[in-house]
């Protein structure tokens, strides 16, 4: 079967800034929630249990207010899961630097879950609009390795907690145990030439975080006092390989439209080709997994 290798580029990578990530992930509205969102949720729902958001182990007064941030809500999934499980005295905010993406999100709340608690805003992880000492909680799911200056979101993130409170966060794991997210950048690369597009400045990794130990320290220097960090794994949905194709054709804007540009042959082959080595790496009868780090730092 063909294997797509890992594309090596000797290029400087590019650090997106905020305006451009802004632009990115506006591309991603309406794909991501359908095609990503599955797969993410899973690891959302552990950060979620990780700071007690149903309230079930508080020792608070039941009529304690209690402010829940979360960085980088995307289409709105795991927003809508922690209003869903939330203790009646939570509120929830939730921002993200996509115009777009808070739109679908604020939309699938409304239509789903109406919650007066919840409230959607645009704002970015590295200026966060809120006063020291004012949020009891955060989480951030797969946000803190796509902003450009993580140490400085991390500072904003220790600033804004009150003393005690929890910042939970996911990250990509390490690169050889995340089979779909390292074959996605050989796939563009191989899609760019089949249509004459020149490679560009590749972007910065999504491991550079990956690192338990270094990212841990990164929280220390931060100003947190303890951080807990540890590998789980995420299983790429659906689990069958049509889905999976579908996955990789369509949840990427870049590549959706790569694709659409080929011809119905060269359609064929790509597809052939993805599915024969989709089904080597599935062969034993085990899905499809990628590997996520997860920290948990109190202040």
């Amino acid at each position: 079967p063909t294997k797509f290798v890992p594309f090596a580029s000797k290029m400087e990578v590019k650090v997106l800034k905020d305006e451009e990530l802004q632009s990115k992930w506006d591309k991603y509205a309406t794909t991501f929630p359908r095609y990503l969102e599955p797969s993410t949720n899973q690891t959302a729902q552990t950060l979620l249990a990780s700071i007690d958001v149903s309230g079930s182990t508080a020792s608070r007064s039941k009529t304690d207010p209690v402010n829940i941030l979360e960085i980088g809500c995307g289409g709105g999934g795991a927003s809508l899961i922690a209003t869903i499980l939330s203790d009646p005295a939570y509120n929830l905010t939730s921002i993200d630097l996509s115009s777009s993406m808070l739109q679908v999100a604020q939309s699938r709340h409304q239509n789903q879950f109406p919650n007066p608690r919840t409230k959607f805003i645009q704002g970015s992880a590295e200026s966060l609009q809120f006063d020291d000492n004012s949020i009891d909680k955060i989480f951030s799911n797969y946000v803190m390795h796509l902003v450009s200056d993580p140490n400085k979101a991390f500072q904003e993130a220790h600033r804004v907690l009150k003393a005690g409170g929890l910042f939970a966060f996911s990250v990509w794991g390490r690169r050889e145990n995340s089979p779909r997210k390292v074959m996605l950048g050989p796939l563009l690369e191989r899609l760019k030439k089949e249509v004459g597009i020149e490679t560009s400045q590749p972007e910065r990794s999504a491991f550079h975080l990956c690192d338990r130990d270094t990212v841990r320290q990164m929280i220390s220097d931060a100003g947190f006092s303890t951080s807990i960090a540890w590998y789980q794994s995420e299983v790429v949905t659906p689990i069958d390989i049509d889905g999976i194709i579908q996955t990789f054709l369509h949840g990427n804007p870049m590549c959706q439209e790569l694709y659409d540009r080929l011809n119905d042959d060269a359609k064929q082959i790509f597809v052939k080709d993805l599915r024969n080595d989709l089904e080597s790496r599935m062969k034993d009868g085990y899905p499809l997994v990628d590997e996520v780090l997860i920290v948990v730092a109190t202040k």
